[in-house]
């Protein structure tokens, strides 16, 4: 494929990545000049004609998306029986590259990824889109900070070998199936909710919630077992940070939330709790009684005087997570300031 021409305008460079359903390699619009992603489709799925169709659709749908968290879709199109989809090149890391390169994040951290998360699924649930396939390698991080929701709109699609039920389509990442998803049942953004709360889990712990030997033992403990608590692994999580975790990945899609803005409004919640329960720098002779070591300055007394200096230094920076950092700073500074 590297040297190809697609569409009289792409000019297929190198292979980036791909998996089981289609590779995706990075390209040129030479009519825009500038980079793009082109995910083809397998040989396999260009032969079903149906699926061709619904995946044509979905594309165009998908390329009515608009939004700073979600990877945009500038084309679609055949070529010598080639199916591909043009979407924005993201030149940065994955959510599962940080995870397995850092290990456990922040709770600042995940809540902030996670906010970005829910945004941009929100925007795509308004549009009737439902990813299915949420999860850290789908997630991924711009060279100026920015997170994307990549890989809109193609799962859903995709019939897998392995099915639970003799009716039900299988689809997605089993560590991350919502019960019903496991049962292959129709999905719908509740869904997509559930597998946001494993990635949080995942955030949190380092780890996926279920682990098995193989792809039935994964799906048989999302549908049967207790989903279990971060605080067993990592025993700094919020308690804000639980109760959205489990509520998120009730096993009933009824008692979850039940929109993306519900889950990202307790996480914008649960991170002003965070900031505004930041322990203050005190001496213990004054401890207890309402007042500030004299010689030592608090806490916020130290972020009043440097945080404007310092939200202008991580701006400029290079620092790939300065994004959602800067916007949390600055809300932290309205706070400190009142």
């Amino acid at each position: 494929m590297e040297g190809r021409q697609l569409g009289g305008r792409y000019h297929v460079i190198r292979y980036i990545g791909g998996g089981g359903m289609a590779s995706v390699y990075l390209a040129q619009d030479m009519v825009l000049d500038r980079y793009v992603a082109i995910k083809t489709l397998h040989e396999e799925y260009s032969n079903n004609w149906e699926f061709i169709q619904r995946f044509i659709r979905e594309a165009k749908t998908v390329g009515r998306l608009s939004h700073p968290n979600v990877v945009s879709v500038y084309d679609t199109g055949v070529d010598n029986q080639v199916y591909y989809m043009v979407m924005e090149f993201i030149d940065g890391a994955s959510l599962a590259h940080w995870i397995r390169e850092k290990g456990p994040l922040s709770p600042f951290e995940t809540i902030s990824i996670a906010i970005h998360i829910c945004n941009g699924l929100a925007h795509a649930h308004d549009h009737g889109i439902i990813h299915r396939d949420i999860k850290p390698h789908n997630i991924l991080f711009t060279q100026n900070g920015q997170i994307k929701v990549s890989d809109f709109g193609i799962s859903r699609f995709v019939e897998s070998n392995t099915s639970l039920t003799q009716t039900g389509i299988v689809i997605g990442t089993v560590d991350y199936f919502s019960p019903e998803q496991a049962r292959g049942l129709n999905l719908t953004c509740s869904s997509d909710l559930y597998s946001v709360g494993v990635v949080l889990y995942e955030m949190l712990t380092g780890r996926t919630p279920f682990s098995g030997t193989d792809f039935l033992s994964i799906a048989l403990q999302h549908i049967q077992e207790p989903f279990p608590d971060p605080i067993s692994i990592n025993p700094h999580v919020p308690d804000k940070l639980r109760y959205i975790i489990h509520r998120a990945t009730q096993k009933d899609p009824i008692q979850r939330y039940q929109s993306a803005y519900e889950m990202a409004n307790d996480l914008q919640h649960a991170l002003l709790e965070l900031q505004n329960h930041q322990p203050m720098v005190a001496n213990s002779g004054n401890m207890g009684h309402g007042h500030e070591s004299s010689g030592t300055p608090s806490l916020i007394q130290q972020a009043s005087e440097h945080a404007p200096k310092l939200i202008q230094e991580l701006i400029q920076s290079k620092n790939p997570k300065k994004h959602f950092i800067v916007e949390a700073m600055k809300l932290l500074y309205k706070i400190i300031k009142k």
